[in-house]
């Protein structure tokens, strides 16, 4: 699945990958301290571009890169997948921001106004390791609401996870916490 067209905050924005992103990605997520909570990718450009084009032509996965509003620099990426446009559900993760972008506050506003605004969803939920204490504690800290717990295999290796959830009832109330915090990064970046 495609975006239309970006998706833009005050600093940053969520649009679909395009020319040039595989590279980005590969180099994004070949860092083993970004991404030690993540499945690994094969560090291979063309490969990343292959899987984003298969990505792009499903209707239940919404590959995202997160980029600066200003200059068009990518700063992360993120995915909407496991898209069940029947119940209305769908996992968000893939969520990775590169060293120092403070794009992480704006680019989770992004993806709940994607998911529930654009999308129409009335679930969204986040799997995290339950080793990625960084990751869980923001999640926490947003509000979002931990549901379960379990196990998924990560690389070969069975790991414990933490499910967070956010529904669409939960979602204007957590846009309007994260709003002002977003206005106030932008700020500070201008």
């Amino acid at each position: 699945m495609r975006l239309a067209e970006p998706l833009c905050g005050a600093a940053f924005g969520l649009r679909s990958p395009q020319d040039g992103d595989a590279a980005f990605t590969v180099q994004l997520r070949s860092d083993p301290d970004v991404t030690r909570y993540l499945h690994r990718i094969p560090a291979d450009v063309a490969t990343q571009e292959h899987w984003e084009a298969e990505a792009l032509a499903r209707d239940d996965d919404l590959p995202l890169i997160v980029f600066r509003t200003t200059s068009g620099a990518p700063a992360g990426t993120a995915g909407i997948y496991r898209i069940d446009h029947a119940r209305g559900t769908a996992e968000w993760g893939r969520w990775v921001i590169t060293h120092g972008s403070l794009a992480a506050v704006e680019s989770v506003l992004l993806i709940l106004r994607l998911a529930f605004e654009e999308l129409a969803l009335q679930t969204l939920y986040a799997r995290t390791l339950a080793r990625n204490s960084g990751a869980l504690s923001f999640h926490d800290g947003l509000g979002m609401e931990r549901t379960s717990e379990g196990h998924m295999l990560v690389d070969g290796a069975d790991e414990e996870y933490v499910e967070h959830v956010v529904t669409a009832v939960q979602a204007p109330a957590l846009l309007r916490r994260l709003e002002p915090l977003a206005q106030r990064i932008a700020r500070h970046l201008s």
